[in-house]
């Protein structure tokens, strides 16, 4: 899942007359609130967050009332990560303005970053009454439906979100996600597509696809989608040892062992390339390899079952039946069923 917080272009306050004052507010008060939270407007369209703070702490100092200035404060400490900070603003602007579909919008998105997704649900969806239409912010309860694992939720709201914004590479990119949850593979593989149409450099998309077609059992196109998740993303240890694993179905063990050794070049302690290379150096007899590099998944992690079960096959081709029988027993005290098929040679 991938987040992307944007928020809507401000508009600067018109400059006060001498016949629009604030009740019980001086003409000069209003003009330097005005003044300070349009200065603020000017510094947030370029990005130079902390002076708009600057600005906007002058203009709630002026006039606590100033409903705009303690809205636009919570998106800048939204922007800035202070969340307790930005949550506590926008609370004070609905205490202002308590039916401000779009202040419901950030206090859900605040509760979003602090994972408090109950909440932010609630929020989005008041914000969504309120005749808030906001593509983030259907994007965003996709991503809790999503991890909630209601799928067909998440599917929903990415869709709004696709409908407001046709190019919304990530929203494509997450309800592929949600279509591959629910086997839904040429669903899933034409939205990874729209998600690279708009965002041509999108590696974790690529690697999904290839998830997907791996699954399929098109281990050529699988092969091309890591292959292109790599060419934009070197360090992308998941491609390596996802190829590896297409490479190894295919019988290119040694092309595999390249693309764990790169997995483990970016990552040492990576145990699925360390526990899959050994698989692989197993299939090239290289037997003494394969076991010290399964011996240093054990030191890693002593429940990893998998290595186990490996490890065991080795010493049996090795011609050590009582180890292979330990490991095996091991790996099936650890919830292995497959161990027991292993364990049908053993006394």
């Amino acid at each position: 899942m991938i987040v992307v917080i944007t928020f809507n272009i401000l508009i600067s306050y018109s400059q006060p007359t001498k016949t629009n004052g604030f009740p019980g507010k001086s003409i000069d008060a209003e003009f330097k609130s005005v003044k300070y939270f349009n200065k603020a407007v000017q510094c947030i369209k370029t990005d130079s967050f902390s002076y708009a703070l600057g600005y906007l702490n002058a203009t709630i100092n002026i006039d606590s009332t100033f409903s705009k200035a303690w809205l636009e404060r919570s998106k800048v400490k939204l922007k800035l990560n202070q969340l307790d900070e930005s949550l506590n603003d926008v609370n004070k602007y609905l205490q202002l303005e308590a039916k401000s579909g779009e202040g419901l919008y950030i206090r859900g998105t605040d509760y979003f970053r602090k994972s408090l997704y109950k909440q932010a649900v609630e929020d989005f969806t008041k914000a969504v009454s309120a005749g808030f239409a906001e593509p983030m912010l259907y994007y965003q309860r996709g991503v809790i439906s999503l991890i909630n694992e209601d799928y067909n939720g998440a599917i929903l709201d990415f869709t709004f979100a696709i409908d407001k914004r046709f190019n919304f590479s990530v929203a494509y990119h997450d309800r592929a996600s949600a279509k591959y949850k629910m086997k839904d593979y040429k669903g899933a593989v034409s939205d990874y597509e729209k998600a690279i149409e708009y965002q041509p450099v999108f590696p974790l998309a690529y690697s999904n696809m290839g998830n997907v077609y791996r699954d399929l059992g098109k281990d050529t196109d699988a092969i091309l989608a890591y292959s292109n998740a790599i060419r934009q993303d070197s360090l992308n240890l998941l491609g390596y040892n996802d190829r590896g694993q297409v490479l190894y179905k295919t019988g290119k063990w040694v092309e595999a062992i390249a693309d764990y050794k790169k997995c483990l070049k970016i990552n040492p302690d990576y145990i699925p390339a360390m526990n899959n290379m050994a698989v692989a150096l197993t299939a090239e007899k290289d037997y003494d390899n394969a076991l010290g590099t399964l011996n240093k998944v054990i030191d890693l992690n002593g429940d990893f079952g998998e290595a186990y079960i490996n490890r065991g096959y080795i010493k049996e081709l090795k011609g050590d039946m009582e180890g292979a029988c330990l490991d095996w027993k091991l790996a099936e005290r650890l919830g292995m069923e497959q161990a027991g098929t292993f364990l049908k040679d053993c006394k």
